[in-house]
Formats: C-alpha cells, structure tokens, sequence
C-alpha cells in the first residue's frame, strides 16, 4: 500500500505510530483500500467485507453460539448429578 500513496517505509512506520502526516489526504486512501474515511480515520460504519470472510465469521459465531449452548446444557446436567449424588 505504501506504494499506492508514495510512502516509504520509514514514513509508513511514523504513520502508525503518529509522528508524521500522511501524503495524501484519507479519502485518498480510503478509496485505495476501498472504505469509507470515517471508518479509516475511526472505525466507524462497517468494515470491509473481503470475499468469503463474512461467510466464515458466520459460521464460527453460529459455532460459538453452539459451544455456549452445550457449556449451558452440561453445567446443568452437573448441577442435577451433584444434587443426585448428595441427596
């Protein structure tokens, strides 16, 4: 990318660390990495969508969701044992 904006790698460095101004102005580069300058600048709005990528976050939060319901399941089939055991 440093390329697309005219900047080296030392600049890029100071870039990210806020010691230097950028070349171009955000919408510039913005439209580069194709995102909104608010969501560059901030992190506002929604994020890039890379192919195939939101497809597979879908499926792992649905994993995920899946894994909480089974912890939820198997703590109460514990609590019932436990109460089983003790009774």
């Amino acid at each position: 990318m440093r390329t697309h904006v005219g900047h080296s790698q030392g600049n890029s460095g100071r870039l990210e660390s806020d010691r230097a101004e950028p070349l171009q102005p955000p919408d510039t580069i913005s439209g580069i990495l194709n995102v909104s300058p608010a969501w560059l600048l901030h992190g506002l709005g929604e994020a890039p969508q890379i192919d195939g990528v939101s497809d597979e976050l879908k499926i792992l939060k649905s994993q995920i969701q899946r894994l909480k319901e089974l912890r939820a399941q198997t703590d109460r089939c514990w609590k019932t044992l436990k109460t089983q055991l003790s009774g």
